[in-house]
């Protein structure tokens, strides 16, 4: 009986676990699907696929033989678009409202047909074109510059500084400094004083107590370098601004401490913290100017928490970053932008300077001392081979507690060699602490940098011990001679000043010093030099911007332009001035083959590619002559040789990191703008995801371009036109068809059945009205002789979104001078920043596929006569020539990339 019991309340159990699942899978199919029965969708042959992430053949007359592969569906907003475009409306039709519709336009059209179904609220927003114009727009005045061309005077106070630094003299007026515990003291006293007098910064006055503007909260303990900062600089008289335009720096006045023992005080998530610093940069940068204009390269932090460079690193890390956890291999420090903060253990608040010194070296009893908790893997190594192995060793776990900790500080004032043995991370308080206590230091960390490392001669005052070396540490103390220790210690002594906070700042103290590092890292760091290049950029953008109208050009034609003479002028000058640096590094077939690629779909990839390489114009190998670095590789064939049966696009991105890794430390030109005058041409669906993390900052020209999913951004990515070349050695072979009187077919689709939406378009217009041509697929014939004849004749050619927004029939609509009607909400089309789409096409959001006829017939025959003219007169932009001519596709992708580095240019 109760085996029976067990049995049924175990069916019981499957059979609600079961329930729940199928009522989990009926929610996930309400929201996911826009359109249709969700019921039905279940289990009818109806259901509607949806296959974001894919690698397709998108037209049913592809020669590609790639495969459809399922991803999870992603909906990604652009962070840098502000809420009043993500709450655009929806797609609104290029129509003449008072144009009304006629019977007459297309007599043979049976209106019969035409169905209308419930249609369900979309969860993407969707963005008309005028729409994306206006952001294109916002975002080119409000986005990332390239570069900050017109020198404020700020600027140049930062580059007649940086010129004096480097030809500094040597003087030895200043007797309070000591030139044997420095690099260079000419370099470091100039340096110096050009801080004193010249220096400006604005301070943030925004964010919350206690997290921001609450020094007295964090003055004692070991992280009280942070708030000893913050209180001496917000009091500074001569170095604080309330101009920022006057300002040389910009500081982000936070505690890392606060941040943690605020929010997450039982957290061990150093992640978790994240979202409130990006919310606070969001703030300022929307309420300011000034981190966008530099990307936020001259403002500074200053967080001695261990968790600072893990919560800054990824939307503050192109600060200068004064931090204490400054491993240069783990923590992401960055060598020559960021600061290695001393980590200082303050116990007296109100006289901090309590207690300083120590014997003279005759009366230090003890040889080696080291006490300290067992954070980390190291101090348990040293305790096993040194805790009471000898008597000159004093190395111990803990010592008892007493007031002041005077058992620990009698040990340091009493030690010739302090052992300062890391943590749980690369920085301790024991270093400082030894020179606070005139004990020479014994370092044991790999790869920590010292405060103030870009200054100072650290291996002339202390000892620095590999990790590896620990059981030999007595003997390489031992192996000191006692000169070499006496002349250490006296070293120690001098360059003691710069370590300690006083009450009120002092000349070349800790604060000063500090502050010091972070303006001499300012200004090693920047690019004040106009290049040729740049000055050619920024002439060629007053020129665009003040083109005049001139009709000399009689191959151009007005009418698809949104301003002919500013695309006229921009194209004069990128004939005339831009040079293309292409990389020679990359393997093939990745990198360099153009010819594997030069057919399908992708043959975009490809046909750049080739004609780039080969072009003597634009092609420069002098690179710093260069407005544009090209990174020759296909998206197409990176997925191909490195994982063709894998269908996660991240497996690429590592092999993408490791290219740029490499170029950026063979080359500057990468690290000069972060990447922003670079830029690549990839036409694979998988290309804005294997991009978006190391690329990102590249003009990347992509087929895959919708304005909300993709992380396309208007203003800086460029709108890759999909092209399916058929014919390799004549692309433009079979181009054209029949004139307008000649197009018996009113509307034709036919294709694969990619993504949710060509479902829908079937599923309302497959055999339902014999005007409108909709097909799954055609019979396979040779060079798609069907599929081809239905493009020649038709009226209108349906572009229906795959899974992903562009498609080939685009161009191909346009190839075979058919009027494009494109439905795929948010994408965004080919040379949009320069060609007035809405006067040649027709966009139609996907909303409205029910009711796809009446739209199409609503456009009096005037208008399509029109329409179909200017597809005639823009097909010259859309066409691949064996050699490149003026004005055509090639020109076209080279000019959009050259336009938007013009246009970044500030």
């Amino acid at each position: 009986m109760g085996h029976g019991f067990q049995h049924i309340f175990g069916i019981s159990r499957l059979a609600y676990f079961g329930g729940a699942v199928f009522a989990v899978i009926i929610i996930l199919q309400y929201f996911e699907f826009p359109y249709g029965d969700v019921i039905s969708s279940l289990f009818s042959a109806s259901k509607i696929h949806i296959s974001y992430g894919t690698n397709r053949t998108s037209s049913n007359c592809t020669t590609d033989n790639a495969t459809t592969t399922l991803t999870s569906p992603q909906i990604l907003l652009d962070s840098n678009m502000s809420e009043t475009y993500k709450n655009a409306s929806n797609l609104v039709h290029n129509f003449t409202k008072n144009e009304s519709p006629t019977r007459d336009i297309f007599p043979s059209v049976n209106l019969s047909a035409v169905t209308e179904v419930h249609r369900k609220k979309q969860k993407v927003k969707v963005v008309s074109i005028s729409e994306m114009h206006d952001i294109l727009i916002h975002n080119r005045a409000s986005s990332h510059p390239m570069k900050s061309l017109w020198t404020s005077r700020a600027d140049q106070e930062l580059l007649n500084a940086k010129l004096q630094i480097e030809n500094a003299s040597f003087n030895e007026d200043d007797r309070t400094l000591y030139p044997s515990v420095f690099r260079n003291i000419s370099k470091f006293r100039r340096s110096y004083e050009l801080m004193e007098k010249t220096l400006q910064v604005y301070i943030y006055k925004e964010g919350e107590k206690p997290i921001f503007h609450q020094p007295e909260a964090v003055m004692k303990g070991i992280y009280a370098s942070e708030g000893w900062f913050m209180m001496q600089m917000k009091s500074s008289k001569r170095f604080i601004t309330k101009k920022p335009k006057q300002a040389h720096l910009f500081y982000i006045p936070y505690s890392s401490k606060l941040l943690k023992a605020t929010l997450f005080p039982n957290s061990y998530n150093r992640e978790s913290v994240v979202p409130y610093l990006k919310s606070y940069i969001d703030m300022i940068s929307r309420r300011y100017n000034f981190w966008n204009r530099t990307g936020g390269a001259d403002h500074f932090l200053v967080a001695c928490h261990d968790w600072a460079p893990d919560e800054t690193r990824q939307f503050m890390g192109t600060c200068i970053r004064a931090i204490c956890n400054n491993d240069v291999q783990k923590t992401g420090f960055e060598l020559g932008k960021d600061v290695s903060l001393p980590e200082t253990n303050v116990r007296y608040r109100q006289n901090p300077l309590q207690n300083r010194g120590g014997n003279p070296p005759s009366k230090r009893s003890v040889f080696a001392f080291f006490a300290g908790k067992m954070h980390g893997y190291l101090r348990p190594i040293l305790l096993r081979h040194w805790e009471n192995k000898d008597p000159d060793m004093k190395i111990f776990s803990k010592l008892p507690k007493v007031k002041d900790d005077k058992n620990y500080v009698d040990f340091m004032k009493n030690s010739k060699f302090c052992i300062c043995a890391k943590g749980s991370e690369v920085n301790s308080p024991r270093v400082v602490e030894a020179i606070f206590y005139e004990c020479v230091p014994v370092i044991i960390s790999d790869n920590f940098v010292p405060p103030f490392f870009e200054i100072l001669d650290w291996e002339s005052f202390a000892v620095f011990v590999p990790e590896k070396d620990i059981p030999d540490l007595k003997n390489i103390l031992l192996s000191i001679p006692k000169k070499r220790y006496l002349q250490m210690h006296k070293r120690i002594k001098e360059v003691q000043q710069h370590f300690l906070w006083h009450v009120k700042p002092v000349e070349y103290d800790i604060f000063h010093m500090i502050l010091h590092s972070i303006w001499y890292t300012r200004v090693a760091r920047k690019s004040l030099w106009t290049s040729r290049a740049d000055q050619e950029l920024l002439n060629a953008k007053l020129q665009i911007e003040n083109a005049s109208f001139n009709e000399d050009d009689r191959t151009l034609y007005p009418s698809v332009f949104r301003n002919i003479s500013k695309f006229r002028r921009s194209y004069e000058l990128m004939e005339k001035t831009l040079k293309v640096y292409i990389y020679k590094e990359g393997e093939k077939p990745i990198f360099h083959q153009p010819e594997a690629v030069m057919k399908g779909i992708y043959a975009s990839e490809g046909w750049f590619m080739m004609q780039m390489k080969s072009s003597k114009r634009f092609i420069t190998k002098k690179p710093k002559q260069a407005h544009l670095f090209y990174i020759p590789y296909s998206s197409k064939l990176l997925k191909a040789t490195l994982f063709p049966n894998s269908y996660n696009r991240e497996s690429v991105v590592p092999y993408l990191k490791s290219y740029i890794d490499m170029i950026s430390r063979r080359y500057n030109f990468w690290n000069r703008t972060g990447g922003a005058d670079h830029f690549l041409v990839a036409c694979h669906d998988w290309a804005p995801d294997e991009t978006r993390q190391f690329m990102g900052t590249c003009i990347r020209a992509i087929c895959n371009n919708d304005v909300q999913k993709s992380g396309f951004e208007l203003g800086k990515d460029v709108s890759l036109p999909e092209t399916n070349v058929r014919y390799r050695q004549n692309p433009l072979q079979n181009r054209g068809g029949n004139p307008p009187s000649k197009r018996s077919v009113f509307a034709f689709f036919a294709g694969k059945m990619h993504g949710y939406l060509r479902p829908i378009l079937l599923r309302h217009w497959e055999n339902k009205d014999p005007d409108m041509k909709i097909f799954s697929k055609l019979p396979k014939v040779k060079d798609d002789k069907n599929y081809v004849d239905f493009m020649k004749n038709s009226k209108f050619c349906i572009c229906a979104k795959g899974s992903e927004v562009n498609s080939p029939r685009v161009v191909e609509a346009i190839f075979y001078e058919c009027v494009p009607v494109i439905i795929s909400d948010n994408f965004v089309p080919p040379f949009f920043e320069i060609l007035d789409w809405e006067s040649f096409a027709v966009f139609v959001p996907e909303k409205d596929i029910p009711d796809l006829k009446n739209v199409l017939l609503s456009i009096p025959k005037k208008r399509y006569l029109q329409m179909h003219k200017r597809v005639k007169e823009v097909q010259q932009h859309f066409l691949w020539h064996v050699k490149p001519v003026k004005y055509d596709i090639f020109h076209m992708i080279l000019h959009s990339i050259w336009y938007t580095r013009v246009a970044r240019v500030m």
